[in-house]
């Protein structure tokens, strides 16, 4: 998927570990991550657990304060259509860290579960647990 030229959420289902990994580049706003979910509703309809991996190392989010006052709106897009959602964020640097923390701390009572990491590894490790 792709929204300008070099803003772009590119994303593959592996079959293997059954995750979505997703690398996010340039600038991310909210109708980015909106068609990004929307397009996993779509195409990945029949899966008893959603598994994400977003590498967002390379992209930036001017759109922060939007994206995270309305995170619940947008990751209900997900919480709808599947029973249980695992959703993992690589991130290396402390300001987008930070608003990860953010947006995830709206999803507290929803059928979740979510964490922040350094490294594809370990991120794929958890997933896949």
């Amino acid at each position: 998927m792709k929204n300008e030229e070099n803003n772009t959420v590119f994303y593959f289902f592996n079959q293997a570990d059954e995750t979505i990994y997703a690398n996010f580049t340039g600038e991310i706003g909210w109708n980015e991550l909106e068609n990004f979910y929307k397009e996993i509703v779509r195409f990945y309809p029949h899966v008893a657990v959603l598994r994400i991996l977003q590498d967002e190392q390379r992209a930036t989010f001017p759109e922060t304060e939007q994206v995270i006052g309305n995170s619940r709106e947008l990751i209900k897009i997900l919480t709808d259509q599947y029973p249980r959602v695992k959703l993992a964020v690589v991130q290396n640097r402390p300001v987008e860290t930070a608003y990860s923390f953010l947006f995830f701390d709206q999803f507290q009572g929803m059928n979740v579960d979510y964490r922040i990491f350094s490294s594809e590894e370990n991120a794929v490790a958890w997933l896949c647990e």
